[in-house]
Formats: structure tokens, C-alpha cells, sequence
């Protein structure tokens, strides 16, 4: 029997972010007898997928955190790791910070390369602008470009890149529809569990990082939690800012009502629980978690900000982040009693192409027809 084409996946870490979910929702329903997945990190920490992508055949191999000062020892990693893995034949990178380096020296190893954009910034200050000025090569160096969204790929790669590049294409971050669906069960084990019965759940699910606006977030709960004692927040997701999260939270002495869940596996059972849903990011390359939260037939408060594919269905409402917090806690609360039907979502998002099925088909050939 032929062994499975192996792509290789260049990532920051293996956390459940955005990118690294698509990636691993394409890993699991792709067909593993001819394609696999494995992973390029910046990072030794643990990361949350380790164990799954172990068990499916896959293997995650870990590069330093590129900086100025390791650049020699970081060219010199990335060669060795390509002459020591010829079966590599497609690199298919989702950090945009360094991809000027490790495409360009795939490329020269004669690798396919394929350059994907998940996001529309590279935040804030000095780091941001290196960023920028290091990931603009990237549109001359890769063979094919991707994107989350329609306004992602015109930040990475330029607003000319679909008349002049005819390997770009917009890749929906897909997820598993079915598993999202609204389901009782998963909505009385959460608040059982967590002992939240009686209590309007207002929900979020992203990284504890700026872009997603926590300190907003805060405020806004607060502000709706002064008008309605029974609401709670509660949050699925970790990073970098949990303890200044955790600290505004004890001065707001909001430490009953503020349910930190860090990072959660089973996420998918969350949203069954929402009774609304918030999420005010600053920036997004999609928005995966608002995809999720419509599936689930929630109600969503969201940003001006979150690109118009994501905008999939009647039940979310867009605000802007000039906007009061007053104002938003105004709409959060009125999401609250919304009576929908939450089998609807589900629906939309499928007709809407977002079911990961399809999305892991398409992959899967193109992987096939590069080789």
C-alpha cells in the first residue's frame, strides 16, 4: 500500500486558536490514507492538539520563536528540517510574521509552498510594523495564496491579488456544522455542571489577546449585569492577558458572575448553553466563534469590525465600537429574550458553505493535484 502524501503545516502553536482549529477540522475529515498532516511550531510549550494529532499519524516538530538575534540559528533549523524531510512536498504556512524566510527557503528546496491569511492585522506598536514589512515579500515568494475571507487575503497579499495571481482563493474556516447544532443535552450538563440553572448565560469563546477586545467585553457585561442579577458570563478560551482579565474582574467584584473556562475541549457544548452571544473584536481575519455561535442558533452582539462573510444570518446584530457600553448591554440584554428557532443557524450555515466536508474534499484534491 502507498504511503499518504505528508503536508507539513507551519503554525505559532498548537493551541485552539482560529487557524489551528481550521486546521485540525480539515485533519479530521480529510482521508488520512492518502493525505497526511504534520506540524511546524514556534513554540516548546504544550499544546492542546498534541495528543490528537499523535494518534491520527501526525508529527509536530518545534523551531524557536524567530527573533533578530537567532536569525542564522532559525535559516539554519528550517534547512535542516527540509533536507531531513524530503516527503514534504507541500509547506502550507499560517504565520505570516517569518514566512519570508521558511517559504523562501522551501521554495529553494523545491517545495510547493501555499501562504494563508487568517486574520486582517498584525496588532499594534513597533512589533506590528516589523510584521508588516516582513510579511509583504510573502505575495512573490508562494505558489498558492489562501484566505480566510475576502478582506484577509487583500491585507496580506495585496488588493490586486485576484487579477494577477490565479492560485488565490478564499478558504471558508469550515467547522463541523452537525456538532454545533443546539442540543438540549449539552445545555443542562453545562449548567448543572457549573450550577447555572437559573441564569441567563451570556456567552464568548476566543484567545484572552487584544483582539478580542476582553476589557470591552468586561465592561459591557457589567453594565448589563447591573441591569439584570441573574445574567452571568461565561468565557471559553485562554491567553496572554488572563491575569489582567482575572484582576479587572476582582475590582469590578464581578468574581461570581465572570466564569473563566479557559481553554475547553468539548467547546462545541458551550454554545448549546449561550443564551447570547459577544464578541466585539477589535479585528478578524473571519471569525470562526461567530460561524460556531450562528450554527448554534444564538442571538450575536458583534463588532463593525468582523468581515461581511461572516454576517450569515438574521440573529446577529453589528455594533460599533464607538458605541457606549451601555448601548451594547442594551442589545445583549434584548438578545436575551429573543425566542428563535435555533435549528435555523445550523441550516444557514450549511447552505452558506460552511460545512468542513466539503472544505476537506476540496483540500484534499488540491494537495493531490500539486504533487
Amino acid at each position: 500500500m502507498d504511503e499518504p502524501v505528508r503536508v507539513v503545516h507551519v503554525l505559532g502553536a498548537l493551541h485552539r486558536g482560529g487557524a489551528e482549529t481550521f486546521v485540525m477540522n480539515v485533519y479530521r475529515h480529510i482521508d488520512r490514507t492518502k493525505i497526511q498532516f504534520d506540524f511546524i511550531i514556534h513554540t516548546n510549550k504544550n499544546c492542546s492538539y498534541r495528543n490528537e494529532i499523535e494518534k491520527m499519524g501526525g508529527r509536530i516538530y518545534t523551531v524557536r520563536q524567530f527573533s533578530f538575534k537567532n536569525m542564522v540559528l532559525y535559516i539554519k533549523t528550517w534547512k535542516e528540517l527540509l533536507a531531513e524531510h524530503p516527503e514534504w512536498r507541500v509547506v502550507h504556512g499560517h504565520v505570516r510574521s517569518t514566512a519570508c524566510i521558511y517559504m523562501h527557503i522551501a521554495k529553494r528546496a523545491g517545495r510547493t509552498v501555499i501562504a494563508h491569511s487568517h486574520s486582517i492585522s498584525n496588532g499594534r506598536g513597533m512589533k506590528g510594523i516589523i510584521r508588516d514589512v516582513m510579511q509583504y515579500p510573502t505575495r512573490y515568494i508562494a505558489d498558492y495564496f489562501f484566505a480566510c475571507s475576502e478582506a484577509a487575503g487583500e491585507w496580506m497579499f495585496g488588493k490586486d491579488i485576484k487579477r494577477h495571481r490565479r492560485h488565490y482563493k478564499v478558504i471558508k474556516n469550515a467547522i463541523d456544522v452537525a456538532g454545533f447544532k443546539y442540543d438540549k443535552n449539552y445545555d443542562d450538563e453545562i449548567r448543572k455542571e457549573l450550577n447555572l440553572l437559573n441564569k441567563k448565560i451570556i456567552g464568548t469563546v476566543g484567545r484572552l489577546c487584544d483582539a478580542k477586545n476582553p476589557f470591552f467585553i468586561l465592561d459591557v457585561f457589567e453594565a448589563a449585569h447591573e441591569r439584570n442579577q441573574d445574567t452571568v458570563l461565561l468565557w471559553g478560551g485562554d491567553g496572554e492577558l488572563r491575569e489582567q482579565i482575572e484582576k479587572t474582574v476582582k475590582e469590578k467584584n464581578l468574581q461570581r458572575d465572570v466564569i473563566l473556562l479557559g481553554s475547553v475541549a468539548d467547546v462545541y457544548k458551550l454554545y448549546s448553553a449561550f443564551d447570547v452571544f459577544l464578541f466585539p473584536s477589535k479585528w478578524e481575519g473571519l471569525g470562526i466563534s461567530l460561524i460556531e455561535a450562528q450554527a448554534a442558533g444564538l442571538p450575536c452582539i458583534v463588532s463593525e469590525c468582523i468581515p461581511e462573510e461572516a454576517m450569515i444570518c438574521d440573529s446577529v446584530k453589528q455594533l460599533s465600537l464607538e458605541q457606549d457600553r451601555r448601548v451594547w448591554a442594551d442589545e445583549v440584554l434584548k438578545g436575551l429574550w429573543l425566542s428563535s428557532d435555533r435549528d435555523r443557524g445550523y441550516k444557514d450555515i450549511i447552505n452558506a458553505g460552511y460545512d468542513i466536508n466539503s472544505i476537506a474534499v476540496y483540500l484534499q484534491r488540491l494537495y493531490l493535484n500539486i504533487i
